[in-house]
């Protein structure tokens, strides 16, 4: 298959992917668990996990982290993984290049 084919095959099923995902919100302040019916997860900014705030990462989340975005956690944060269902935090914008695997 000519490689202009398949990057217009998967360039649509990328921006499906990233269309159907769910920003987290600045300021946690109360009790916030990150599903896998809302993953992938968007941080766009500082996420600010409060004295009375509790963030809880389900296994099988993606969170896709916008340049210069961070958490800060004064409260709570869970994030336990299994073997078989991970928890990936990556960078959001980083498509690999499907003629160069870059």
């Amino acid at each position: 298959m000519p490689t202009g084919r398949v990057i217009r095959w998967l360039l649509p099923l990328a921006l499906l992917s990233v269309a159907a995902a769910t920003d987290l919100l600045p300021n946690v302040t109360g009790d916030v668990t990150l599903t896998t019916a809302g993953s992938p997860w968007v941080v766009n900014e500082t996420v600010y996990v409060e004295e009375t705030g509790s963030l809880t990462v389900q296994p099988g989340v993606t969170v896709l982290m916008a340049s210069g975005a961070s958490l800060m956690v004064n409260g709570l944060f869970v994030a336990e993984g299994t073997p078989t269902q991970h928890i990936k935090f990556t960078l959001l914008n980083t498509v690999t290049n499907a003629t160069t695997g870059k």
